[in-house]
């Protein structure tokens, strides 16, 4: 009988002890290699000559065209259709810390074009709420933006049901715009390091007490 309560401590222990990731919000295929066209889980809407095209190594490519009337051509949304009817919105938990993506901006000058303004056509990052009107801008990226890694906190937003928006401006200004976007997902907490190792330390001391009683019995038969 307590060779069996023994047996279940262990297996306790070593599920307690294994690393996990608690329930959290989960951006579906932000790698962009998924389903035809690699864009699963994913709303690409484009307008005008706009265009988004996943390349099939994790990366999609959202593009203004030369343009001629749409101010929004490219825009590619997880968590809603692009209608606002919220079907499938993205959940933010208390456990969500930070959302993150890798996204480079580049810009062509227009063959013809008597002027230019490289700053005026911008990639908006949003976030837009299911329950009320209400809408957030985590970050604007443009040709000057020189970095190409990004996190942002969520804190401010847990609790709330959103869609997740890449926008990719276009405002007519002598060229034409593209962002290379990969590696969107949103990271979670996790265990403490102490904490593992305070359930290791318990483990030990279970298996320890086990080898002593099992050497008792070994001396008694």
């Amino acid at each position: 009988m307590k060779n069996k309560q023994i047996g279940r401590m262990l297996g306790l222990g070593l599920l307690l002890a294994l690393p996990y990731s608690v329930s959290a919000a989960t951006i579906t295929n932000g790698s962009f290699t998924a389903g035809v066209g690699h864009l699963d889980g994913w709303a690409a809407l484009t307008n005008d000559t706009g265009s988004i095209t996943a390349t099939g190594d994790g990366t999609v490519i959202l593009a203004t065209g030369t343009g001629s009337s749409s101010s929004i051509p490219a825009t590619l949304v997880q968590g809603d259709d692009g209608s606002f009817s919220f079907s499938h919105p993205l959940v933010i938990t208390s456990n969500d810390l930070s959302l993150n993506f890798n996204a480079v901006f580049s810009q062509t000058p227009i063959s013809g074009a008597t002027t230019l303004k490289p700053l005026d056509e911008v990639f908006n990052v949003w976030l837009y709420d299911a329950n009320s009107p209400a809408s957030y801008l985590l970050t604007s990226i443009d040709a000057s933006t020189k970095v190409s890694s990004f996190s942002f906190g969520l804190s401010a937003y847990q609790g709330l049901s959103v869609a997740l928006s890449f926008e990719l401006n276009h405002n007519f200004d002598g060229y034409t715009s593209q962002v290379a976007l990969s590696n969107v997902g949103i990271s979670s907490a996790v265990p403490e390091a102490e904490t593992g190792l305070l359930l290791l330390s318990g483990l030990a001391g279970v298996m320890g007490y086990s080898r002593k009683l099992n050497r008792k019995q070994q001396n008694k038969s």
